[in-house]
């Protein structure tokens, strides 16, 4: 009997170390969005604050930040997310994904992809609890921006309806013109036609994406404690040539006037990205 009661003992000490070392992860779909760079900004300093106060202060060598944007077509990375200072974006972004991961933490892992097909947040970490408050806390954040025409879906759907509808205008129309030769029948087959041609040839995905940013300068990249050394990567017309090249430090003031210069770099089509590093140990 009292080997019987040591192993029932042992086994539910087992279950529930192995419970509590377990990861739960929640995954929640969202609509398309449309907001400001300081309405995501808030989002993401939010999503900091949490996870900060469910795991703790971390160190640096121990958490890992990655964010991904799309402009113009071109995929721009920032490696380590708390050393990035300034990330200046020219007319709009379209994509955009933000990577937390710390391991054997209440909140190990944050994963926000904003894309023009589809839009989800997930939580991975130790604390069920924890994991649902972040989850629903990111989800109705995100949806008070959302808009009931944008997405891939959306264009989909819409574009078959108007080339059905277009498509039967135009051969009404030229029916009609055929059979009355009249000239308002030309009218409407040149305007049946001309519309026909609008659709197929905007690029919708520009007006009506599944995530679309206003330009403005992220204030949570040049939140973040970092260190002292800056790296600025020269303004340029593409994003081909991702090197970056180290500089001597600079003083606060030397980096508003930086910021003022991108700026005006922006309004002439131009992309600069400025890095801050930490230093090398």
């Amino acid at each position: 009997m009292p080997f019987a009661v040591l192993f029932c003992g042992c086994v539910l000490l087992a279950t529930t170390s192995l419970l509590n070392g377990a990861q739960v992860s929640e995954t929640r779909d969202l609509p398309p969005v449309k907001l400001a760079a300081n309405e995501l900004d808030a989002i993401l300093n939010e999503t900091h604050a949490f996870v900060d106060a469910a795991d703790g202060p971390a160190r640096q060598d121990s958490s890992r930040e990655i964010v991904k944007v799309r402009v113009r077509g071109h995929d721009i990375e920032i490696p380590h997310f708390s050393l990035a200072s300034n990330l200046a974006f020219p007319n709009e972004i379209f994509a955009f994904s933000y990577t937390y991961y710390q391991a054997d933490k209440p909140i190990s892992s944050v994963s926000i992809d904003l894309g023009d097909s589809s839009r989800s947040v997930s939580v991975t970490g130790e604390s069920l609890e924890k994991v649902g408050e972040l989850s629903s806390l990111l989800e109705n954040d995100f949806r008070r921006y959302s808009t009931a025409i944008g997405g891939a879906k959306f264009r989909r759907v819409a574009g078959v309806l108007l080339l059905i509808t277009l498509l039967m205008s135009l051969m009404v129309s030229s029916a009609f013109w055929w059979n009355t030769r009249r000239y308002n029948a030309v009218g409407m087959l040149i305007c049946s036609a001309l519309t026909l041609l609008l659709v197929l040839l905007v690029p919708w995905n520009r007006y009506l994406p599944g995530l679309c940013s206003l330009p403005e300068l992220f204030a949570f990249l040049s939140s973040q404690k970092c260190g002292s050394n800056f790296f600025p990567q020269p303004c340029r017309d593409s994003f081909g040539d991702s090197r970056v090249v180290p500089s001597s430090a600079m003083a606060t003031g030397s980096l508003i006037t930086r910021c003022k210069h991108m700026s005006a770099v922006f309004a002439r089509r131009r992309v600069c990205l400025i890095f801050l590093q930490w230093p090398s140990s």
